[in-house]
């Protein structure tokens, strides 16, 4: 009886990974939808998401994990940048310390994209990301360990 249920359970396991693969499949195409240019701020998708995230019906890794890797977000598109930077840091206390792990790594590369001399324009857009790197690297919010914190930040410096 427990060999016929072993498979099964692999099987049931398979089918919610498709379905969670072809949500984010949906999200990203969702959020391709807004061109690089546009001035998008998405207050009220902004709380949609947030709420949806906090009561469940969202995983908060995944959500974070289709903002990070969306070819969509750009410093030049900086209403995006910021609002999903802040997004993030609003809901980052929620994912395990693996996914803030993956989470930081991407906005490691990220962070890579800004041009090597700011200015004050692109202010704004680097203190979101700031944000949520001081958020991570903050001790009493326990969101990842200082050793492999540290470990990753030696990862991604050149």
């Amino acid at each position: 009886m427990a060999e016929t249920l072993m498979p099964l359970n692999d099987i049931l396991r398979c089918i919610d990974l498709i379905i969670e693969t072809e949500k984010i499949s949906a999200w990203q195409q969702e959020i391709k939808q807004y061109p690089a240019s546009s001035s998008f701020t998405a207050p009220a998708s902004d709380g949609i998401t947030q709420a949806s995230v906090r009561n469940g019906s969202a995983a908060p890794r995944k959500v974070c994990e289709v903002i990070i890797t969306s070819e969509t977000l750009q410093y030049n598109n900086s209403h995006f940048w910021i609002e999903c930077f802040n997004l993030i840091k609003r809901i980052i206390d929620l994912v395990e310390y693996k996914g803030v792990r993956e989470i930081m790594k991407g906005c490691c590369e990220k962070a890579k994209t800004l041009p090597w001399r700011l200015n004050s324009g692109l202010q704004p857009q680097t203190q979101a990301l700031l944000n949520v790197a001081e958020k991570i690297m903050d001790r009493n919010a326990c969101l990842l360990p200082g050793y492999l914190l540290v470990n990753e930040l030696q990862k991604s410096l050149p």
